[in-house]
């Protein structure tokens, strides 16, 4: 989903490279259904362990008994998902162009189909063809992409308005003229796919991932009128975070003697590097008590590094980029500052420790900075906090001072 989404937002009329938000809006609302549809193949899957006659199927019978969920899931209905994300994902950028340009082109124009066997659920609009304002209410009822693989568009015009009469309406509010499950609304608001469809529970009650502990749990869950938003549910997004937590090809990772099951490298880490970050991975493990892994290096200039790139790092690397560590599901990197005899003032171990984080920031949302043993903690405190008070994401910064890990963090609810 988030191949295809990168694909259409590539084919757009403006992409929209600077929309951060807007970016990391697609890019989660794809984490969570795939959450959602992941959940519900292996549902399917694990109800055919058991045979017709009762008994659990050896895992050769098994195999063949799923083989049909795994062709369509993974097969054909991936192709049709894909081709649909790269339609909702291009349009989705196309809208917020037409809201920015609709002083100068204040009409979307309905435009035909480009596939070359198309259904006639849409008909009934590009035929007319239906010309109305960025703003009218019938975009968030009717619009191309709400149909799977619907190959329809928009245009912005500046062209009279030209609506629907009352017998094309009442032919449009056929129920084969509506949107389909999970693609109802505006992508570029709604995500390229909606909670509404099937892979989706129907309420929180019937949610896989909605905890319910204890009683107060359990009557929270299945009495209360909790509004379902599985966009913005910290329940979905908890097993986003643990199913991110690992990097690509984990499998080749190795464990560090003494950290087994707390940190692991790569056979593509910098060699120049592996010491020092692995001394500070070990610091890091147990100060945030999560697992440490350190990334492969990416040579930028290697002509292959973009293909490489794809295969080895995790979301959200930036391209010629090369974090050290993915810890938790996020992604930092770390900078050590040597000892040296000079004493420095205050402004000038703040100035230090700004590069420091500078060049940090350059690879990473969150890092590690180990600072000289001559530095005066307190001056370093306030530099910090000032620092994520004033930045504009949620970041995590762990300060090593003489052995010891100082952990800072933004306050919640930023971006």
């Amino acid at each position: 989903m988030n191949s295809g989404a990168v694909q259409g937002l590539s084919e757009s009329i403006n992409p929209p490279t600077h929309e951060e938000g807007f970016l990391r809006s697609i890019r989660h609302s794809n984490e969570v259904f795939s959450v959602f549809k992941t959940h519900a193949m292996g549902t399917k899957m694990a109800e055919r362990l058991i045979g017709e006659d009762g008994k659990l199927r050896s895992f050769e019978e098994w195999r063949k008994a799923v083989a049909p969920i795994a062709r369509h899931q993974v097969g054909s209905w991936l192709r049709t998902e894909y081709d649909t994300a790269v339609i909702r994902a291009h349009q989705a950028a196309d809208w917020l162009e037409f809201e920015a340009n609709k002083d100068i082109f204040p009409n979307l124009q309905w435009m035909p189909t480009t596939s070359v066997s198309p259904e006639s659920s849409h008909q009934v609009f590009w035929s007319k063809p239906v010309i109305l304002p960025v703003d009218d209410p019938f975009w968030k009822e009717h619009r191309p992409g709400d149909r799977w693989n619907c190959k329809c568009s928009l245009d912005a015009t500046d062209a009279d308005v030209q609506r629907l009469d009352p017998q094309e309406r009442k032919e449009a509010a056929k129920p084969e003229h509506q949107a389909q499950r999970g693609l109802e609304g505006n992508p570029a608001y709604k995500g390229l796919i909606t909670d509404k469809h099937p892979y989706y529970p129907e309420s929180c009650s019937k949610c896989p991932f909605y905890s319910s502990k204890g009683i107060k749990g359990w009557v929270r869950k299945h009495l209360s009128n909790r509004v379902k938003d599985c966009h913005n549910c910290p329940y979905v997004d908890k097993v986003i975070h643990e199913t991110s937590a690992k990097p690509p090809l984990s499998e080749t990772y190795t464990e560090v003697e003494g950290y087994e099951g707390k940190i692991y490298v790569s056979p593509h880490h910098l060699k120049t590097e592996l010491d020092e970050n692995i001394r500070v991975a070990k610091i890091l493990t147990e100060v945030l008590g999560e697992k440490v892994y350190l990334l492969p290096y990416v040579d930028p200039s290697d002509k292959d590094a973009k293909s490489r790139r794809a295969i080895l790092h995790p979301p959200g690397v930036v391209e010629r980029k090369n974090p050290d560590y993915l810890i938790g599901g996020r992604l930092f990197d770390a900078k050590v500052m040597k000892d040296k005899p000079e004493i420095l003032d205050a402004e000038q171990q703040k100035g230090k420790l700004h590069n420091k984080i500078s060049a940090a920031k350059e690879q990473a949302t969150h890092f590690a900075i180990e600072i000289p043993s001559n530095y005066d903690m307190k001056v370093v405190t306030a530099y910090v906090n000032n620092y994520l008070e004033r930045s504009s994401k949620e970041r995590i910064i762990v300060i090593i001072h003489k052995g010891k890990a100082h952990v800072f963090e933004t306050k919640k609810g930023k971006p």
